[in-house]
Parts: C-alpha cells; structure tokens; sequence
C-alpha cells in the first residue's frame, strides 16, 4: 500500500434506485393511431430527465441522475401497452433529493398527459432502495489516523482529501446509526500524486478491531 486517504466529513454520495412504470394501449405496429405508445413516453421521459440536473439544480450541487435500464416490448411489429425505467439518483442532501423526485413525478405526469393517457393510468413510481450519504465521522478518524500512520510510516496517511465520490459501496454504511469511517487506498509514488481522486480502493471501518486503536 503506498497512501491512505482518511479524512472526514462527506466521502460517498446518498443514492436511490427506482422504477418508473409508464402504462399505454398497445396494439398492431400497422395502427398506431388507437394505441398510446409507452415506448416514445419513455423515449421523451430519459430526455426530459436529462434537465433535471442541469436545469433544476442548482450548478453547485452535485447529483447525479442515471437510466440504467428500459424494459419495454419484445416484437417487432407490436407495440407494448407498458413500459420500465430503471433510474439511478445520487446526491448529497436530503433537499437535492426531494427535488429530483419531484421533477421526475412531474415529468412522468406531463409526458403521459400529452400522449392521451388517462387520470387512472397515470405511470407509477417504485422506491426499490435508498441510502444517505457516507459521512465520516471526525472523532473516529482522528483516532486512526494515528494508528494508520504508525502502521504505513510519516507522511502516508491523507488526511485533508479534496473533494468526494459520487459512487457507494454495495450495503449501507449509516453514519446516523454508528460512527462510520471510510478509508481509500492506493499505490502511487508521491503524494501529490496521490492528491487526485481517482484510482483508489475502499476500505470501510464501523467498528474499530480489537488492538488496532491504542
């Protein structure tokens, strides 16, 4: 191991994942004209979704708004009366998340209110899992920083690291149930190299072990 980052405060963003269900009439691919086609809904929904961030935020808040999937159809000549999105939110206060929802309800109702679609076949949105940001708690990491350094020698232990990460480690890591520090690890020959925040490998701590603390 060449440089440890630990320092605290906000090190990984909250994140969400979600399925937005857009609801049509399907029919023929010869006679779109009595379907309400789910598959162009979706298409102007990603589209719209795109200004979310861009337009609704505010330039100084980072987040982050992904489509990871679209299940719809599976002929050639059919269109499907129901089509998925499968989103990904990342973001860093409870605010900035609130309004990416928001947006995305509103967007959905606009798009299918366009395309005919009626009051009882609204699309739907499923909340499938969601956690908070990676803080790193400042009282434990001014109690590994030391014990690190004496592990890996002066100077190898970051503990002013510039900026945060916009990914998450798989599970939760809750700062509000127990005092959580994450560290990232990474081989580089100097320390101003080591500055950058790419190429490092995670490693979390919620408890600390048994003599590793002295």
């Amino acid at each position: 191991m060449g440089y440890v980052a630990s320092s605290p405060g906000v090190r990984m963003a909250g994140v969400d994942q979600l399925d937005i269900t857009f609801y049509g009439v399907g029919g023929h691919g010869s006679t779109p004209q009595i379907t309400i086609d789910p598959v162009v809904m979706t298409a102007q929904a990603v589209l719209a979704y795109q200004t979310i961030v861009s337009r609704n935020l505010d330039p100084q808040a980072s987040a982050v708004l992904s489509v990871g999937s679209i299940v719809v159809g599976r002929d050639n000549n059919v269109i499907p009366d129901s089509a998925v999105l499968k989103l990904n939110l990342r973001w860093f206060t409870p605010e900035v998340r609130e309004q990416m929802l928001k947006r995305i309800d509103e967007i959905n109702q606009g798009v299918a209110i366009a395309a005919g679609v009626g009051a009882d076949k609204m699309p739907t949105r499923l909340m499938k899992g969601n956690s908070g940001p990676l803080i790193n708690d400042k009282a434990l990491v001014g109690r590994i920083n030391p014990a690190l350094e004496g592990l890996l020698g002066k100077g190898k232990v970051i503990d002013q690291f510039l900026g945060h990460g916009l990914g998450r480690l798989s599970g939760s890591l809750q700062a509000a149930e127990h005092p959580v520090c994450l560290h990232a690890g990474r081989r580089c020959a100097t320390r101003s190299v080591c500055q950058g925040t790419g190429g490092w490998q995670a490693v979390s701590l919620r408890q600390p072990q048994p003599g590793f603390l002295r």
